[in-house]
């Protein structure tokens, strides 16, 4: 099932662990309900992009297409790109969508990572490894400062499990979900998630699918919304 994506998303297992909590920020995103300048309407190739998904190390963006033509279409998630401006500066920002392969990749690190430090006592590896997230007041608080707010009430409730998911599952849904190389016959639909690696900064981004030529867009705002997590 598609909502297994939830195996990727840390925050909202925590949540249940404990009645006292702190703020984090996280970013979310509304569309910019207008045609960007390149756009152009196409019943032929119907394209609708959605914000689906902050899991705290990707930003999750789910394209859904139609092949209204009389060919087949291909693509691969080589053909989009978000292009992120910055609400502070001037600050242009070309990203690239993670393939499948480097999610698996990043995946296996994580869980490998996890393990060891389960280990080790402390929950540093599991999905936090490596990822910065903000603290509300605070400047940016690295991965070790969130795992010590929570690995006590991790371990004292036994959900290590719950909080690094099955790999095998996380892979699943890499594999079944998350764009790679595709093609739609004529009169067929899809649906793709398309993952960015998470941007800690609020500005105005165009998602953008380009198929032979024909640049698909639509228009987000990049926003920090307020968590909570166990103290």
């Amino acid at each position: 099932m598609k909502e297994i994506r939830i195996l990727l998303l840390i925050i909202p297992a925590i949540l249940f662990f404990s009645s006292c909590y702190q703020t984090i920020i996280l970013v979310d995103a509304n569309k910019i309900e207008y045609l960007g300048e390149d756009q152009e309407t196409d019943s032929v190739i119907l394209f609708k992009s959605y914000y689906s998904d902050n899991a705290i190390e990707y930003l999750i963006f789910e394209m859904d297409l139609q092949n209204n033509s009389e060919k087949v279409i291909e693509f691969s998630y080589e053909d989009i790109e978000l292009i992120f401006r910055s609400n502070k500066n001037d600050e242009v920002l070309i990203i690239n969508p993670l393939s499948k392969e480097e999610l698996i990749n990043n995946l296996a690190r994580d869980h490998k990572e996890a393990k060891k430090r389960k280990r080790e006592g402390n929950i540093l590896g599991v999905v936090f490894f490596g990822v910065g997230v903000f603290l509300a007041g605070t400047d940016i608080i690295e991965a070790d400062a969130v795992s010590e707010l929570i690995s006590d009430i991790v371990y004292h409730n036994d959900n290590f499990k719950v909080l690094i998911g099955s790999i095998e599952d996380r892979k699943q849904y890499v594999n079944d979900w998350v764009i790679g190389n595709e093609k739609l016959n004529p009169g067929e639909q899809g649906s793709w998630d398309i993952l960015f690696q998470r941007q800690s900064k609020e500005g105005d981004a165009t998602f953008i699918f380009e198929l032979e030529g024909q640049k698909y867009t639509q228009e987000y705002r990049l926003f920090f919304v307020s968590r909570k997590v166990p103290k």
